[in-house]
């Protein structure tokens, strides 16, 4: 049996139910070996042979498998990657003995095995956004969504806090799972097992989105700090957003609620307390190519999850750069007889797409808001004055980035080669005009013999350029020493 840590931990301890059986009655038949440690364990006591098999309290039974004789327990190990369990007869050097009727000389059965795995990575979090993060005051249902990561044991928690207005602490308003993971990111009670366990070496996903809603109307009024946490599997956390000052205005209407004009009249189950919810398929956070176009479906219901139909929802759109305002994107969706907006959005930067909803059109707020974070890749072309060369000869590199608008002052452009060994090497580095055209030259100094060189170039990401990072296609070259 082989138990292998998942990348970025490593195991602190772990406890295993074991018997075993062999061709003679003798105890330390059982050998427990663990690779990646700083010296062998055959080596740190290797005449007590007891010890290396960790078998002479007993053979352990097979008729009970989880019980005390079978227990086996180490803790507070270092440097450990890999486990292996495995069985030897007789000496644990000459492994010499007879075998018995059913040709078995010796054998290892694991009834249960848990391990603690020390992951000391904490998950990261990138593109927040939501209307969370707006600047002014807020009220009714807001909402965040960003992206996390983790490299050892999966995005696992996300946990929103609040310190009130006059309070010295924060208390939690909400604390869900990102994503199940088809149920594999889930606590589960083990014997032995630490309070937090799971079933599977990575139980959650490495990469995931989330997305929290906060009802403001259920905090009073006032100036209060919000924290937006992200944890992984194994309790490390992250904060997503904040601490930030939460500025809450619910006006009354004698219930708590935000201001409204009138009788909810938008569709059929019109409501007060009505949900606009991205599908899963289209998510929250997406990043999309250069040109490439978006299926979103959004689904509107009552608080009792009852479809509102014919309900008319406003669309807007903010570009992805500092400063940048809300403003209409499309005429009005209106939801089908399920409550279904479908809209296939079209190419275009990055930018945040929102659906607001108004039970009543003369209301002051919005009772409902979706937002669609979209990051898209830029893109530039690549092209070189001709396709061989010789030592000693120049190489006018050229290409104009063809995703818009461009900053006035341009945008960096890395050129690079690919160098077997190394990867992908930066050996230019050039602003782009307002226009997207770029130039680089390059010569040719140490080259023998006849080489095919690979070239691409790098789209940096700037933060008054509305897209994101981006590479171009490889150009290949021939050059002859």
């Amino acid at each position: 049996m082989h138990f292998a840590a998942p990348v970025e931990t490593e195991i602190s301890g772990f406890v295993v139910w074991r018997s075993f059986r062999g061709a003679t009655t003798r105890p330390n038949f059982t050998i427990l070996g663990y690779l990646s440690w700083p010296s062998s364990v055959y080596a740190q006591d290797a005449h007590d042979a007891c010890v290396i098999a960790f078998g002479c309290r007993g053979q352990g039974t097979q008729t009970a498998p989880v019980r005390a004789e079978n227990r086996v327990a180490f803790a507070n190990l270092r440097g450990v990657r890999d486990i292996y369990f495995s069985a030897a007869c007789g000496s644990v050097y000459s492994g010499s003995c007879s075998p018995t009727s059913q040709d078995v000389q010796a054998a290892y059965l694991v009834q249960a095995f848990s391990a603690d795995l020390r992951d000391v990575s904490n998950p990261v979090a990138s593109d927040v956004g939501g209307t969370l993060t707006d600047p002014g005051s807020h009220d009714g249902v807001e909402s965040l969504s960003y992206n996390a990561r983790d490299a050892g044991s999966g995005v696992y928690r996300q946990i929103v806090e609040l310190r009130r207005q006059g309070s010295d602490a924060y208390a939690p308003l909400s604390n869900t799972v990102v994503d199940a993971n088809g149920g594999m990111c889930r606590e589960i009670a083990l014997p032995g097992a630490p309070a937090r366990g799971f079933a599977y070496r990575v139980p959650c996903k490495l990469q995931a989105s989330g997305a929290v809603d906060v009802d403001t109307r259920r905090i009073p009024n006032g100036r209060h700090d919000l924290r937006v946490s992200v944890e992984d599997a194994a309790g490390n956390r992250s904060t997503v957003y904040g601490p930030a000052r939460l500025r809450v205005v619910n006006r009354s209407n004698g219930a708590g609620g935000p201001a409204l004009l009138g009788a909810p009249v938008n569709g059929t189950n019109a409501s007060d307390h009505a949900r606009l919810r991205i599908s899963k398929r289209t998510r929250r956070s997406r990043r999309l190519r250069f040109g490439q176009r978006l299926r979103s479906v959004t689904t509107l219901r009552d608080e009792h999850g009852r479809p509102i139909s014919g309900a008319r929802v406003k669309v807007l759109e903010r570009r992805r750069v500092p400063g940048a305002r809300w403003h209409v994107a499309r005429k009005p969706l209106v939801s089908g007889s399920g409550g279904r907006l479908r809209w296939t959005i079209p190419a275009g930067t990055s930018r945040t797409i929102r659906l607001a909803y108004k039970a009543n059109p003369d209301n002051t707020t919005y009772q409902s808001i979706a937002d669609l974070r979209l990051t898209v890749r830029s893109r530039t072309s690549l092209r070189a004055d001709r396709r061989r060369y010789r030592t000693g000869q120049t190489i006018h590199f050229s290409g104009r980035i063809r995703s818009r608008p461009i900053p006035r002052g341009g945008v960096l452009i890395d050129l690079q080669a690919y160098k077997p060994g190394t990867g992908w090497v930066t050996f230019g580095t050039k602003r782009s005009s307002g226009r997207g055209r770029w130039r680089i030259r390059y010569r040719l100094v140490s080259t023998s013999g006849t080489v095919r060189y690979r070239f691409r170039a790098r789209v940096r990401q700037d933060g008054s350029y509305p897209y994101a990072a981006s590479r171009s296609r490889v150009l290949r070259l021939l050059v002859r020493g």
